[in-house]
């Protein structure tokens, strides 16, 4: 009939569509043994180590730079904990303390390598600056190019006048209205150009790839049927990275984003023999994109590029995102060598160079 919306029906059969207790890794066992030790290299190997650092050394620095306060450095880097389950890692507020005074890279490297930080706690420590609206607010209003575009974005989008300026814009209408996210949303789903799932937002297409889930209660951290929580054992790959939180139970990345059972994406992944853990990384891509054009704290180089993937790789693998899941976005995002599912995706790493 013209003109009737499609409904969708989730019957008896699909009501456990996004089962986070269900095992989703599709891999064959000598894939699943050679990426891991992949993993365990990356953790130890200096230069990514450093360049973790170099990441939330200069975050810190322009953070201070376009007006955050201290307070609010602090709350972004230190780790998150709800009883005994570790919701995110990060420092200590003591050392959180103490890193935020640090004035040059050189001794922030070496204060981090001697304290026996790791790279999971560096670049958890980073990754809310990346997801932070008032960060993001930040930048645009400290850089004049950034506030352009961003005004550009909304003229072309919202059809607002030329009169109107980014001022009576925040004041008028931003500050008035309902949404945490209008910042983030702006410069990730309608300024970027670039086609990968997660900026044509059919990362949160639930018909087809996963579902994202919002409204997060943390006084339900126990509850397993909502938090996909893992603890930790001397058997895991990261356990060393992790050491100082060996009595903790950690969050994990299904509790955040549950890619639907038996929907296109995971079946593709399934054909291919990927592991499927939260879905496409928005996360690597947002990391991209924060690093590279909104606080610029660093250039756009080959070898920079490689070296936030490796960041993102030995991070957020293992219990936020799959290898595959984490290449498949960054590659469009950064512009490095294609990259396609039947290939293996520690050769594709190993052959990055820079």
């Amino acid at each position: 009939m013209p003109g009737k919306r499609a409904t969708r029906k989730h019957n008896k059969k699909t009501t456990n569509i996004f089962n986070i207790n269900v095992n989703t890794d599709f891999r064959d066992k000598n894939v699943k043994t050679a990426e891991n030790q992949y993993v365990a290299n990356l953790l130890e190997n200096k230069e990514v180590f450093d360049f973790a650092c170099k990441i939330l050394f200069l975050t810190i620095q322009h953070s201070k730079k376009v007006g955050l306060s201290k307070d609010f450095i602090l709350e972004v880097i230190k780790s998150w904990i709800v009883g005994d389950i570790l919701v995110k890692l990060g420092y200590t507020e003591q050392d959180a303390n103490t890193v935020c005074n640090i004035t040059t890279l050189k001794e922030f490297t070496s204060w981090n390598r001697e304290n026996k930080i790791t790279i999971c706690q560096l670049m958890s420590a980073y990754y809310k600056f990346e997801t932070s609206n008032v960060f993001l607010q930040k930048c645009i209003e400290y850089d004049n190019d950034l506030k352009m575009k961003f005004m550009e974005t909304i003229r072309d989008y919202f059809k607002i006048p030329k009169s109107m300026d980014y001022s009576e814009l925040k004041h008028t209408i931003i500050e008035k209205s309902n949404g945490y996210w209008f910042y983030l949303w702006v410069v990730t789903f309608l300024q970027s150009s670039k086609s990968n799932l997660l900026h044509r937002r059919s990362d949160s297409d639930d018909e087809y790839v996963r579902m994202w889930i919002k409204d997060i209660d943390y006084k339900q951290v126990s509850d397993t049927s909502k938090f996909k929580l893992h603890k930790l054992t001397k058997n895991d790959v990261k356990y060393n990275q992790l050491q100082n939180y060996s009595e903790k139970t950690l969050v994990i990345g299904k509790t955040y984003q549950r890619p639907r059972l038996d929907g296109i994406w995971i079946n593709i992944m399934k054909k291919y023999k990927k592991e499927v853990i939260s879905g496409p990384s928005g996360s690597a891509c947002m990391s991209f994109q924060n690093i590279f054009e909104v606080s610029k704290i660093m250039p756009k180089t080959n070898k920079n590029k490689i070296l936030l993937l490796l960041c993102c790789v030995a991070d957020m693998s293992i219990y936020y995102h799959s290898i595959s899941e984490i290449i498949q976005t960054y590659v469009k995002e950064s512009g490095l060598p294609d990259y396609s599912l039947d290939m293996d995706d520690v050769q594709y790493l190993e052959k990055l160079k820079f």
